[in-house]
């Protein structure tokens, strides 16, 4: 259908045409290295995965944590008071780091966190990231060092976890600047002044989930579209790629 898979270098160096596409993952579970990566080596086709290298170091994946905890009532209502929000945005989105730890201490169950890790699933190990490292289909970019929600991080946290995370992942060959808000809703997760600071920290790109298609001359900063369970082969990504052009074409038509 025309449309070129690229990889994380080109589209820093612009050095593609149009339609292109680079496929973009989050996170850092395990089910990447085990299962995406060789479906998308099998098709030469480049990714590029933002990790949080807290939970692949052994830490607990403070948006996995959320997750299970927003099932239990006694949490929604604790978020509820100590947000100070309308209440209009999602819990998860509502929690600062803050607000989350004194939750815990609160509640100190020596059990939640395991609970925790086996609600949200195994995370790839250190091992997995040296299997691929130097792989020219598999690159590793900036999530923040944990998932939080850079909106509700103060500018100098912001820059810990950012710079933290940047270090670790720049240790790898296959490396790169570049940064995916975690959540990633504008408004809700980062605003003009967060992208700012994100760039003044050594970003060379960032990007967002708005759901719209980019367009050339638009600047480093990018948007995504979400593929779900529905695609299932390397054909229905065709597809639906195809679907959200002719739809952006038709929207600004």
């Amino acid at each position: 259908m025309g449309t070129i898979f690229i990889s994380p270098p080109q589209l820093l160096e612009g050095d593609y045409t149009t339609p292109a596409a680079l496929i973009t993952f989050d996170d850092g579970m395990q089910g990447y290295f085990q299962n995406a990566v060789p479906i998308l080596k099998e098709f030469s086709i480049p990714s590029i995965i933002f990790l949080n290298m807290a939970p692949i170091e052994g830490e607990i994946f403070w948006l996995g944590l959320v997750a299970y905890l927003t099932d239990d009532p006694l949490f929604r209502e604790f978020v509820r008071k100590e947000s100070n929000d309308d209440g209009n945005a999602p819990l998860f989105l509502r929690c600062s780091k803050e607000i989350v730890d004194d939750y815990l201490f609160s509640r100190p169950d020596g059990h939640l966190l395991d609970a925790a890790r086996r609600f949200y699933g195994a995370f790839a190990t250190l091992d997995d990231l040296r299997s691929v490292n130097g792989d020219p289909l598999v690159y590793f970019g900036n999530h923040l060092y944990n998932h939080y929600n850079a909106l509700k991080l103060s500018p100098e946290a912001l820059r810990e976890e950012y710079l933290l995370n940047e270090e670790k992942i720049l240790g790898y060959s296959n490396g790169l600047s570049m940064f995916s808000y975690p959540f990633g809703q504008p408004g809700t997760c980062f605003n003009e002044q967060v992208t700012d600071l994100i760039f003044s920290f050594g970003a060379q790109a960032i990007f967002s989930s708005s759901g719209r298609l980019n367009r050339i001359g638009q600047g480093r900063f990018y948007d995504r579209v979400a593929l779900d369970e529905k695609a299932e082969s390397i054909n229905d990504l065709f597809f639906k790629l195809r679907y959200y052009q002719l739809r952006n074409l038709v929207r600004t038509a």
